[in-house]
């Protein structure tokens, strides 16, 4: 059974939640192809009910799905090890080309201003959360690497070949 936040309290969601509905259910993942800047995002509504920020990815050549992959990969990773944020190389795994395994790829995760993101990127939140729930929200970026394993916080990022929008830090 899907619920849809805006239609219980988050005391209420939370009730659910002890009668078995899952957090899935609850928060809404909504992956838009090109939009900004040419670039594909892919971004979260509905975690804040849970005292968790939401979570925001932007790539020119990452599909929505695998954009959404990322997404739910740390929102799983949430779930399981408490929210973590910076460098975090424990979220996805590169297949080896034998199907054995593979080497980690680190993502960076970081707390951005919320004040923009909500109404340039993530409109909807309107309907996902209430004036109040929504002061009360926070939002973080997924930053992924390049080719050669280089987050774009760093200088020698490639951001010529991976193009990738960085919203503005807390």
């Amino acid at each position: 059974m899907a619920i849809h936040s805006t239609d219980l309290s988050p005391d209420q969601i939370k009730a659910r939640i002890a009668d078995g509905i899952t957090l899935d259910s609850v928060v809404h993942v909504n992956a838009t192809r090109g939009s900004i800047s040419g670039q594909n995002f892919c971004y979260t509504l509905g975690m804040g009910l849970f005292g968790k920020p939401d979570l925001i990815i932007f790539a020119r050549y990452f599909d929505a799905e695998q954009l959404r992959a990322i997404v739910q990969s740390v929102e799983e990773n949430w779930h399981h090890n408490g929210e973590r944020v910076g460098i975090l190389d424990d979220i996805l795994t590169m297949s080896s080309r034998d199907g054995k395994g593979g080497e980690s790829i680190p993502v960076e995760v970081r707390e951005v201003r919320k004040d923009k993101v909500y109404e340039e990127y993530m409109q909807y939140a309107k309907y996902a959360y209430t004036e109040e729930q929504l002061k009360q929200t926070r939002v973080c970026q997924i930053l992924w690497p390049d080719d050669k394993g280089v987050l774009p916080t760093f200088l020698a990022y490639d951001d010529k070949r991976f193009p990738q929008l960085l919203l503005d830090p807390m």
